[in-house]
């Protein structure tokens, strides 16, 4: 068998043909260049490369929707600070004092009261001439309870109720709580020293007038702006920024719950 001539044309071209000498690696085996590479159509021009600052386009990336969040859930709860701690042992301090003086009158009352009761009961299991004599004996030994009595003690209860309220609305932000504790230990106080001086001492109303005497201290020092800072309350009575910038009464403020927002990408034309 006889090798073709020279300068015959290789199986699969046509004499002549330009891309046997223009195209690299026709001829042979295709070179790693020519694979992926197609001619681009008539009237397209590629898409705009971004402009200065702007990262390149590529996979998952979503323009004009900033950095990604947690959403939802906002910015976390900030600890408490220590001036938020002193202001609720004050506040519950406040509270367990009110509520605990005003258990304690009502029992005394409910006691008084049942004490006459129960002196003109044991009167009433006799008849005759010596049920007379004992009812004079009661009246004269056991008598009722005076009305001034009984309204100092009712207006003690209250009086420490509004304190135990005060308490509570200031743990709720509320600004008349301080007036009402303050007003409450002052009657708690006041009313407390009066009956002691006509009716007698007795340990509870004594409990009384020590709680009150507290109540009306700390009632009176929340009218003082350094106190009120120690309590975490704004230095003014009017409500306004607390310590530290922040809304009434705790923290700085908060931050944004979501992020600054991200440069949008340029227009496509």
């Amino acid at each position: 068998m006889q090798p073709p001539p020279p300068g015959f044309p290789q199986w699969g071209s046509q004499p002549g043909d330009p891309r046997e000498h223009n195209e690299p690696g026709y001829s042979g085996q295709p070179s790693p260049e020519d694979y992926g590479q197609q001619p681009p159509v008539p009237g397209y021009a590629g898409p705009t490369p971004p402009g200065p600052g702007y990262p390149p386009a590529g996979y998952g990336q979503q323009p004009g929707y900033g950095a990604q969040q947690w959403g939802g859930y906002g910015a976390p709860i900030p600890a408490p600070t220590s001036q938020q701690k002193i202001g609720w042992i004050t506040f519950a301090i406040v509270g367990l004092l009110g509520l605990l003086g005003a258990v304690l009158t009502l029992t005394l009352w409910i006691n008084l009261d049942s004490a006459v009761n129960r002196a003109g009961e044991m009167c009433n299991r006799f008849s005759g001439e010596y049920a007379s004599s004992c009812r004079a004996s009661v009246k004269n030994l056991v008598p009722t309870l005076p009305p001034v009595l009984v309204v100092c003690l009712f207006l003690i209860i209250g009086a420490s109720l509004a304190a135990t309220a005060g308490a509570v609305m200031l743990f709720l932000k509320k600004h008349l709580g301080q007036f009402l504790i303050l007003g409450g230990g002052l009657v708690m106080l006041i009313l407390s020293i009066g009956c002691e001086a006509r009716y007698g001492a007795t340990s509870r109303v004594t409990y009384d007038l020590i709680a009150g005497l507290v109540v009306a201290v700390i009632g009176g020092l929340m009218f003082v702006p350094a106190f009120r800072l120690l309590l975490g309350l704004p230095a003014k009575l009017t409500a306004g920024p607390g310590p530290g910038g922040g809304p009434w009464p705790y923290g700085p403020p908060q931050p944004p719950p979501y992020g600054p927002p991200a440069p949008s990408p340029p227009q496509q034309w």
